[in-house]
């Protein structure tokens, strides 16, 4: 009677292809159920949508195929709709080091710093963004705007005056109307005693 029990779990179960990911039928004909009414996949195919691995699909594109530019395609989607998706955010910042790609993979991990809260990394990707100047294709207010927030960010959250200071000394020339800017840049300067 035991045997027999052992010998239906060690069958061997045929995988149902579906797109193009495989997923493996469990044994005994028992259902994978969702992980609540709204029909989310089970717990082991979290990142599996609509019948596609694409973290697994862009690691592959990636590292064996030497397509970083296919990669973040699908890079930029999983992280688009799961924003905390580890596997995502460690392929997009890989990419951040590839020259051609490094503005766009900064893009796509803007929102996921910003969402938990990662200062540090949250500003090197602006500043990556700042730095492409007009390569990137934004525009001048949105170029303005990316110094702004890197300032404010490295005075305020960071507490880094030498980088506040240099940020602010990027950006008040370019928006000389910004009263609150030009205080604080003034203020950081003659604290740091750049200003005597």
């Amino acid at each position: 009677r035991v045997l027999a029990e052992v010998e239906v779990v060690e069958r061997e179960v045929p995988p149902v292809v579906e797109g193009e990911a495989v997923i493996r039928r469990p044994v005994g004909g028992a259902r994978l159920e969702p992980r609540d009414s709204i029909g989310e996949p089970p717990l082991h195919l979290h990142h599996v949508r609509d019948g596609v691995d694409r973290p697994r699909i862009a690691r592959v594109q990636l590292e064996q195929l030497h397509e970083p530019n296919k990669a973040i395609e699908h890079v930029e989607r999983v992280l688009g709709e799961r924003p905390n998706d580890y596997t995502a955010r460690e392929l997009a910042e890989r990419i951040l080091q590839i020259g051609d790609l490094r503005v766009r993979a900064a893009r796509v991990l803007e929102p996921v710093y910003e969402g938990r809260d990662e200062v540090r990394e949250l500003v090197s990707v602006l500043e990556v963004r700042w730095a492409a100047g007009e390569d990137s294709g934004d525009e001048a207010d949105v170029r303005r705007e990316l110094l702004r927030r890197i300032a404010g960010l490295k005075d305020e959250r960071l507490h880094d005056d030498v980088g506040a200071l240099e940020a602010y000394a990027r950006y008040v020339p370019q928006d000389p109307l910004d009263i609150a800017a030009r205080e604080r840049f003034v203020e950081i300067g003659l604290r740091r005693g750049e200003f005597i």
